[in-house]
């Protein structure tokens, strides 16, 4: 009878340790996010939230993929997209919003500029070539700034 009274005792305190701890995810930017997190992918649609719910206490990585909008060829991370999340209290909420802006370098496609006169169809071939796409996270939680369970790279 105690076996069993112990063991009824250390599952409740084990699921009391994850409840309530969860992660808000928010695309913002244009580009499709796949957020993979303990073993698992959450697609995040440009424009949509997510939310991951009854994580348990422990230190966890997780990494994102990223899908670039049509016509975009190259594109750079910023931080934030990959990092290591810290559960440690009950109740504790991670919001990671991601966000996205387009960075242009013209003057590497201009750099020949008799091409544009030659071939003024290639202007808009190189001009999309110059076009990176930055897509970066902002990570925070629901603790205090002095027990700030986030790590990111």
């Amino acid at each position: 009878m105690l076996r069993i009274i112990l063991i009824s005792a250390a599952a409740i305190f084990l699921l009391a340790a994850c409840d309530g701890n969860q992660i808000s995810l928010r695309n913002d930017s244009d580009a499709r996010i796949t957020f993979s997190f303990r073993g698992t992918a959450a697609d995040i649609d440009a424009g949509s939230t997510s939310t991951i719910a009854g994580v348990p206490n422990g230190t966890y990585a997780y990494t994102t993929i990223t899908t670039l909008p049509q016509g975009i060829t190259r594109w750079r991370p910023d931080q934030g997209m990959n990092g290591t999340l810290k559960f440690f209290n009950t109740n504790t909420t991670v919001s990671i919003i991601f966000a996205g802006s387009i960075e242009s370098d013209f003057k590497a496609a201009a750099a020949d500029s008799t091409r544009y006169r030659l071939d003024p169809g290639a202007r808009t071939r190189d001009s999309l070539d110059a076009l990176t796409y930055i897509v970066g996270a902002a990570v925070t939680s629901s603790h205090s700034a002095l027990s700030n369970p986030v790590s990111v790279q």
